[in-house]
């Protein structure tokens, strides 16, 4: 498949983090893995980021802003809310005032934001995405991989919260940057979500277009079977939204 490539780069990621950890390496493990957080989040189940992460040093949490970021990104996924708040604000100030590094303030940000949307919070919602979406706008030479994660992140948030022609414009930016980098899986989902948004505003072509491209990923990238669940679910909804009520039917028996 041609996830092949991915996995096998993160195999040898997550090999080389062991050996470190094994080797009592801890800050160049923690960097590592902060490094490569887009593709092993995405990738490893909540348990095995736990796993990942238990074997670093608790007295070494408290001098390593690497470790703050990577301990709130995976805090959040534990769903330990309190703790990953704690870490991800320490992080945020050290990483936009400190050590300036514009694509983990930004990604610290769009954490914030979801964690304040489960929590209903949502005037700390939209402050956060502000935020993220500004120093965007303000940060040059992000790395594709992360530009890309980061549009796709703010377009999430922004279709959560009502703010839907604003996130189109973030899902289409990050399905065309994943085309650039031939990722044909995260294209997938963000052609899927530029659907699902233009289609809420009522641009139907533009919802058709994102549709075509992401069943072109399909077909090209050869992915899972529950990507074509979802395919066939998009596919539908348009078709509702759209009026043309018997190709929904069918597509939905399908």
């Amino acid at each position: 498949m041609a996830s092949d490539a991915l996995e096998d780069s993160s195999d040898a990621i997550l090999a080389q983090i062991h050996r470190q950890q094994a080797a009592g390496e801890w800050e160049m493990a923690a960097d590592l893995l902060a490094t490569h957080a887009v593709d092993l989040l995405d990738r490893l189940t909540t348990a095995e980021l736990a796993a990942l992460f238990a074997p670093f040093p608790k007295p070494l949490l408290a001098p390593s802003p690497t470790l703050w970021f990577v301990a709130g990104l995976i805090k959040a996924r534990l769903h330990a809310v309190d703790e990953a708040f704690a870490w991800l604000e320490k992080a945020a100030d050290h990483f936009t005032n400190q050590d300036i590094q514009p694509s983990r303030s930004i990604w610290i940000y769009l954490e914030l934001a979801r964690l304040h949307y489960a929590r209903d919070e949502f005037a700390h919602v939209q402050r956060y995405i502000d935020a993220a979406a500004e120093l965007m706008e303000r940060s040059d030479a992000l790395a594709p991989a992360h530009e890309a994660f980061l549009n796709y992140m703010i377009a999430s948030l922004c279709g959560d919260t009502g703010r839907v022609a604003e996130g189109m414009g973030y899902a289409q930016r990050a399905a065309h940057q994943y085309r650039l980098q031939h990722n044909h899986a995260r294209e997938f989902r963000a052609q899927l979500t530029v659907c699902s948004l233009a289609q809420q505003v009522g641009a139907y072509p533009a919802a058709l277009e994102a549709l075509s491209q992401a069943r072109a990923c399909y077909e090209i990238g050869r992915l899972e079977s529950a990507s074509y669940e979802a395919l066939l679910n998009a596919e539908t909804h348009l078709a509702w939204y759209r009026g043309h009520l018997e190709e929904a039917f069918a597509t939905a028996q399908t």
